[in-house]
């Protein structure tokens, strides 16, 4: 009761003084809190009349049995007061707790994780700790990016808390459509209305073609194609004009026949040497008037340059460089030997203005002759006879007198 006494003389001054009793108290002993002082008491200590003050009895005397059950019920209100002095310690370390700041959790980095697949990124943030929100989709009409981060919140790199949320946005593919075949259509703008009614866009794109000027052709996508709405179409349609087919580097009786199926009938080849440079062989056209894809009309004359066949290689002419012997009778009939180069194709010798016999050929460089006959003595001039030219050397052989 000392402790939770509502005046503050009545309690322990000291918390000394409150232990002590505590201990006295536990132990069965006799406390030695003074009891607590009625209103006069407190009006003598504060300075009021003085009293007969009461007189402590020692622990020997006579009535201890009201003095145990005094002591049992002090200790009794001690502890009562200890325990709710307890909950109020107790407390107070709770709200204290409580209300302290817990200390900032640890900064981590954001990997970066665009255009990884999605199962990729995934992994990566959950392999670093991080845990991945719901992910968001994005059409794309990029085919490169379907199934890959296009974005990432937080952005790489951000520092944020261990284990936060990475939410990322992935590329879809748009929905398709099938492109509906135009060749069924007669016109450009049959086509183009069934193409609008699809969510397509079309365009038109004349091309060279004998058919009929605005015959419907195809288009680009083709039929049948998947295609995301607003993709834009190709309606390929006729302009009444084919276009010259490709016949350079075809032999020129190749190219005939073709351009004559095609029903061309004024088709004229020329040989012309090649003047671009083209290196194509004897009777190849290297060049057509028009040239390829040009529109033509079927009776248009139509000229092939052919390359020409290439000239024989001639042989060189023969040359003249020595004859053994070189003197004899002017009675002939001695055998002589030339020497030159190119003597394979020699047809005759002459000595002078008489031919010579019995002609020889012994290599491309080397002939034997018989010498003529001369009516009187002296130098003659030889020369060879051959069909790619002649070889002559003056004074040569040496004729003297019988």
């Amino acid at each position: 009761m000392k402790a939770l006494a509502k005046h503050p003389m009545n309690r322990y001054q000291t918390a000394g003084e409150m232990r002590t009793d505590l201990l006295r108290a536990m132990s069965g002993r006799p406390v030695q809190a003074e009891p607590v002082m009625s209103d006069e008491e407190r009006t003598t200590v504060l300075g009021g009349p003085l009293t007969t003050r009461a007189t402590r009895l020692p622990a020997t005397y006579a009535d201890t049995g009201d003095d145990d059950r005094g002591n049992r019920r002090a200790l009794a209100f001690v502890l009562l007061g200890l325990a709710v002095v307890a909950v109020f310690v107790v407390a107070a370390l709770i709200t204290m707790n409580l209300l302290k700041s817990p200390p900032p959790p640890a900064k981590v980095t954001v990997p970066p994780v665009l255009g990884l697949t999605e199962d990729a990124a995934r992994a990566k943030l959950i392999a670093q700790g991080f845990n991945v929100g719901t992910t968001a989709e994005q059409v794309v009409t990029n085919r490169a990016q379907v199934g890959r981060v296009l974005k990432q919140d937080p952005v790489a790199n951000s520092q944020v808390a261990q284990g936060a949320t990475v939410t990322l946005t992935v590329g879809r593919a748009p929905a398709t459509r099938e492109i509906p075949d135009v060749t069924q259509f007669s016109n450009y703008a049959a086509a183009a209305q069934a193409l609008t009614s699809a969510g397509f866009k079309p365009v038109e794109a004349p091309v060279n073609s004998d058919k009929p000027a605005g015959t419907v052709l195809g288009s680009t996508p083709k039929a049948g194609t998947q295609a995301a709405p607003g993709t834009t179409v190709q309606v390929q349609t006729s302009n009444g004009k084919a276009g010259m087919p490709d016949v350079v580097g075809k032999k020129a009786t190749e190219a005939q026949i073709l351009l004559a199926q095609q029903g061309y009938t004024n088709v004229k080849p020329v040989e012309a040497v090649p003047t671009d440079g083209s290196d194509y062989a004897a009777g190849v056209v290297w060049k057509s008037d028009p040239p390829k894809d040009t529109p033509v009309t079927k009776d248009q004359q139509i000229i092939l340059s052919v390359v020409p066949e290439k000239p024989p290689e001639q042989a060189p002419a023969p040359t003249f460089t020595s004859i053994s012997p070189n003197t004899g009778t002017q009675k002939g009939g001695d055998e002589v030997t030339i020497v030159g180069t190119n003597l394979g194709g020699v047809t005759s010798v002459t000595f002078g203005d008489k031919a010579g016999t019995k002609l020889v050929h012994v290599d491309q460089n080397t002939i034997r002759v018989t010498t003529p006959a001369q009516q009187a003595p002296g130098a003659v001039t030889v020369t060879m006879v051959a069909d790619t030219g002649t070889a002559s050397k003056p004074n040569a052989f040496l004729y003297t007198a019988a």
